[in-house]
């Protein structure tokens, strides 16, 4: 069936495609999305940022946390900043994730938010938190990162923003630094009920998982600003909906959507009013 065959008939009722000839079978409605979407017969949602012009600022760190250099980088708004907003990639990606294909500068720019726009490349696969070869991403950007960002932009209001990988991690480092955290925004954050469930690689072991289990530590989120996004045709959208539904003042939106940055970049204007709200109003 073609691409343009197929969106004449319509994706809700589809349970069956055809694939190199054969049929494939999908048991629920968001698989079989899912299923077409991955084979390019159905668009995620997407919008495009602002036009407008922010310089991203390329830089190193040596970290010991990490054993080596890493790569970061900023946008610094033309006017004094009034927040931070760091951002963490989710697997695979890396610190130019935030810029290109995100764009989150360019939304916050266009927004007219003094906001600084940060990110730094935590590794394929770290989870961002420590793992069993001594690595920790997490403690890098909490003890390397942010006092070299804050040495040139100020003690100012820190939010997290991540995807995926770096939704869970943005998660775990607020119930971790609470004090340090103004918000925190996940999207399709990458979250199992048990080890058994989660993406090999995740964690190091059953006690990795135990250790850095969000959904064991949601009293630590209790009282601080959290927002949670994730497309309804995701597969990480029931684990989503579960911690929503156990974070009850927590902001959410499971409306149309895939594990894709176009359907990510469609909750920025959301998610950055929802920060907006979050900071304190400077005085």
């Amino acid at each position: 069936m073609s691409r343009r065959a197929f969106l004449a008939t319509g994706a809700g009722g589809v349970v069956a495609a055809a694939a190199g000839g054969g049929a494939v079978l999908v048991g629920d409605a968001s698989r079989a999305r899912r299923w077409l979407h991955g084979r390019g017969y159905l668009d995620a949602p997407s919008i495009k940022a602002p036009a407008a012009d922010v310089a991203v600022r390329e830089s190193t760190l040596a970290s010991r946390h990490i054993g080596r250099d890493v790569a970061w980088a900023m946008a610094l708004p033309a006017a004094p900043p009034a927040a931070l907003l760091l951002c963490l990639h989710g697997r695979g990606a890396a610190h130019g994730f935030a810029f290109e294909p995100m764009e989150v500068h360019r939304f916050v720019a266009g927004a007219g938010w003094p906001w600084v726009v940060a990110a730094v490349d935590g590794g394929e696969a770290s989870f961002w938190h420590r793992r069993v070869d001594g690595t920790d991403a997490s403690a890098m950007v909490f003890e390397e990162l942010l006092p070299v960002v804050r040495q040139a932009v100020g003690d100012v209001p820190l939010g997290l923003l991540g995807w995926s990988m770096g939704g869970y991690g943005a998660l775990l480092a607020a119930t971790d630094r609470r004090d340090q955290v103004q918000a925190v925004a996940a999207t399709a954050p990458a979250l199992w009920r048990s080890f058994s469930e989660a993406r090999p690689g995740a964690f190091d072991d059953a006690a990795d998982f135990e250790t850095h289990d969000v959904l064991r530590r949601l009293d630590r989120l209790a009282g601080l600003p959290v927002r949670i996004d994730c497309g309804r045709d995701d597969a990480l959208a029931d684990v989503a909906r579960l911690l929503a539904d156990r974070l009850p003042h927590a902001e959410s939106d499971f409306g149309p959507g895939y594990h894709d940055a176009d359907t990510w970049r469609t909750r920025l204007p959301a998610q950055l009013d929802f920060f907006r709200r979050a900071f304190p109003t400077p005085t």
